[in-house]
């Protein structure tokens, strides 16, 4: 039996309440993966009752914003990635047939019967991804090319139109990203929408493209904020080597190992 088939929706905001998979933790050798762990799996615990609670039509976090036990920043940040979720959830509802052909393009050999399955498979391969990062022996990101597909994101939005050089830019990247599962997946499903010419599918692309703008620019004000504050503690750049974490040094642009 198809545990999603009566009332999908609540039951895939359960569903992220329980990434990224504990069995992961297995490969943890040290202290900061094994923090980093707690950290991704408390923001998805979160994420899911707010998505959760949104179906109810309350907010379980804003009594904690109004007494400061939770900080405005954090709050809009699960917010924010809540309502990502639920729009792309939306999105592959719609389309799920023309999305599993972004996934059959991209030679995956997973079958995705519904589109509970193939949502459930992208948010866990995202959610597991981030976490394997740390896995690695040297791990920084590079964030040029993720801004000209932000930027197209942006132009999406505005016009709801993707016209055939962005198209070819985004196609671009998803042949660049293929150590990055989550960016792959995202660029093959917006090219394969665009391609459908479906306009409901359009405008719901036009939706998940700007909760996705909104996720974006929540990250970027947390990543620039200047200094520490009362319930707040400023983003530094680091990179992970050999399962640590390694602060910046303050001239930034580099990273002392």
């Amino acid at each position: 039996m198809n545990p999603f088939s009566s009332s999908p929706e609540p039951s895939l905001a359960k569903y992220i309440g329980h990434l990224p998979r504990q069995s992961l933790l297995k490969y943890a050798q040290t202290e900061d993966q094994k923090a980093y762990w707690g950290h991704l799996a408390a923001f998805y615990f979160f994420v899911s009752h707010c998505w959760q609670a949104k179906l109810q039509g309350n907010d379980p976090f804003i009594e904690a914003v109004e007494d400061q036990t939770v900080n405005q920043w954090y709050y809009d940040a699960i917010w924010a990635r809540a309502n990502l979720l639920q729009n792309l959830w939306k999105l592959i509802e719609s389309g799920h047939p023309w999305i599993s052909k972004a996934f059959a393009n991209q030679e995956y050999d997973c079958p995705f019967t519904s589109a509970p399955d193939l949502f459930c498979h992208i948010i866990e391969m995202q959610a597991n991804y981030t976490f394997s990062r740390c896995l690695k022996p040297y791990h920084n990101v590079s964030t040029p090319e993720r801004l000209k597909a932000w930027k197209i994101l942006r132009k999406l939005v505005s016009t709801n139109e993707l016209k055939a050089p962005q198209r070819k830019v985004l196609k671009s990247l998803t042949s660049q990203y293929h150590g990055n599962s989550w960016l792959l997946v995202s660029l093959a499903v917006i090219c394969t929408v665009a391609d459908s010419g479906n306009q409901e599918l359009l405008q719901k692309l036009n939706d998940y493209c700007t909760a996705a703008v909104r996720d974006m620019e929540v990250t970027v004000t947390g990543l620039s904020r200047k200094r520490s504050s009362k319930n707040f503690e400023k983003f530094y750049s680091f990179t992970w080597h050999h399962g640590n974490i390694v602060p910046a040094n303050k001239t930034g642009g580099t990273y002392s190992l």
